[in-house]
Parts: structure tokens; sequence; C-alpha cells
């Protein structure tokens, strides 16, 4: 699943377009950028032969962006026995969550760069209409791929489908534009902890869904919160 969160190439027209807005997210990414650092030297890793530099401005978002995705092959190379057992798991669940939420800040960054590109060659009559269209397009396929890989892993289908009718719930409010995500994660989440507290769910099992949802959720929950502090500032 986290390979399928891995950040699209942008170029240096990309970076030009964010100059219509002041960067009030460049402290936030790389205060998650600094996490990450930190962990590596928790494994005796010299971050900078992942990160070529400690933290980034806007000019070096080429560079960002392919350190983090850079950064897989770091996580890789200890998710697996991490996956083995619960300790390991609660060990180092912050660790998953906050790569998830970098991933997903990045791509918050992304999807502002895309908006700001396609005005700058298209006339858009309802600008606001047009962003909140364009941000759900990433979230829709990351869901949908989420549900695909828990479909794989957890066969309950008829539990899964009374939880997945949290998506009618959806908000209209300039705050709230998406279905609650975190509603249905978080009903999964319990669902998943009470079957393997009964003994009707192997750990093997459990930790594969809650790894998959702990890492969705926090990329759907940093995503949602750039998408909408830039609709928000749409006239």
């Amino acid at each position: 699943m986290i390979e399928f969160l891995k950040l699209a190439e942008i170029k240096p027209q990309d970076i030009n377009n964010l100059r219509h807005i002041s960067p009030w997210w460049n402290k936030m990414i790389n205060k998650q950028i600094k996490k990450l650092q930190k962990i590596m030297l928790n494994f005796k890793t010299n971050p900078l032969d992942f990160w070529k530099q400690e933290r980034f401005e806007v000019d070096d978002y080429e560079l960002m962006f392919r350190s983090i995705n850079n950064y897989l092959n770091f996580y890789n190379q200890k998710i697996s026995h991490i996956l083995t057992s619960k300790k390991a798991f609660k060990k180092f669940e912050k660790w998953i969550a906050t790569y998830a939420n970098t991933l997903g800040f990045a791509s918050g960054i992304y999807f502002m760069m895309q908006y700001f590109n396609h005005l700058e060659n298209n006339e858009v009559e309802d600008k606001k209409a047009f962003a909140i269209e364009l941000s759900k397009k990433r979230l829709d396929d990351v869901y949908d791929r989420y549900k695909r890989e828990i479909k794989k892993i957890l066969h309950h289908d008829d539990e899964l489908a009374q939880i997945y009718k949290f998506e009618m719930v959806e908000f209209k409010t300039e705050k709230n534009i998406y279905i609650d995500y975190q509603l249905i994660f978080k009903t999964i989440v319990k669902f998943i902890t009470n079957l393997n507290l009964q003994k009707k769910l192997d750990d093997n099992v459990f930790l594969k869904v809650l790894y998959h949802t702990i890492v969705v959720a926090n990329f759907i929950h940093a995503y949602v919160y750039f998408s909408t502090n830039l609709i928000k500032r749409i006239i």
C-alpha cells in the first residue's frame, strides 16, 4: 500500500506556480522530515544518505520529493520485521504514521501545484468547485486501493459493507467537504481489535489490516488538511 502513495515527479514550472501563495506549510513539512531523519539516527544510519540536506525550501522541492520517495528504500528495509509482532509494531507505530503523514503533506503540495498549473492554462469559472473535484481524485484512488487491499486480507465482507455505509455521510460545509474517512478507519480498527481479542483473528492478519489502516488514515488526514486549507483561501 505504501508504494501506491509514492509522489509524482515534479518540474520547475510546478514549483513556480506555487508562488501564487505564501508557503504556510513549509515549517510543517520540514518538521515531519526532521522526525524521519531522527529515526534514522536511532538505526545508526546517516540521514543525509537519503535526504541530501536537513531542510527544504520551496526552491528545493524537486529534491525534497525525490528524497521522500527515496526514504521508502530505508523504510522497506525495516517494515517487514516490524510487522512480525505486536510489540515491534507498537514501538514503531508513530514512525509509520509520520512517514504516511509526510507522503500526505507532499501529495497535498502536489495537489496545489496541479491546481495552479491548470489555472495557468485554462479559464475556470468556479475555482473552488474545480479545486474540490481535483482534490477528490487522489483521495478516491487511495481510498479505493485501500478497500481492495483490506478485502484481500480480511474476509469479513458483510461487516465491512456495514462499515463502508459511513461513506454516505458527507459534510457540506467549507471546513468539511469530504466523507468522514477517519470515522471509517477508526471503526475498522475497533472491529479488528475486538476480533483479535476474541481470538477470532490471528495476529498476522490483525497487524496487516492495522498497518494498512494507519498508513492510509494518516496519509488522507494530511492530504485533506492541505487541500482544505487551499480551498478555503479560494475566492
